[in-house]
């Protein structure tokens, strides 16, 4: 039996980016979980439009300050951490989600 005479160093796993993972699980709990659209829901049937978009520009900038943060720090030290996938998730609910309070505020209020 041959044996190697040098060891392969083992890989080291890279360490999860904890921020990346706490903005997605924000994006869930405020966006996905109905608990901004039933706050818009309530604002825009009483016509209240300033209340709306306080609703919605905070749920917004309560997820993007932790992705933003996250996605500068992944720059900087691109192979350091995992969690691009997070990011991606992250980006895709934000993104999604100014279509559709972008959608609903227009529509409430050209009605």
């Amino acid at each position: 039996m041959i044996t190697p005479a040098v060891k392969a160093p083992e890989a080291r796993k890279r360490p999860q980016d904890g921020l990346a993972v706490y903005a997605f699980l924000l994006a869930l709990v405020v966006m996905v979980v109905p608990l901004e659209a039933d706050l818009l829901t309530v604002s825009l049937m009483h016509r209240q439009f300033l209340h709306a978009g306080f609703v919605a520009m905070t749920c917004f900038a309560v997820v993007f300050t932790p992705f933003l943060i996250s996605l500068r720090r992944r720059e900087r030290e691109s192979q350091a951490r995992r969690g691009r996938g997070y990011l991606i998730a992250t980006g895709i609910i934000l993104a999604l989600n100014v279509l559709f309070v972008g959608t609903i505020l227009i529509y409430q209020f050209f009605r």
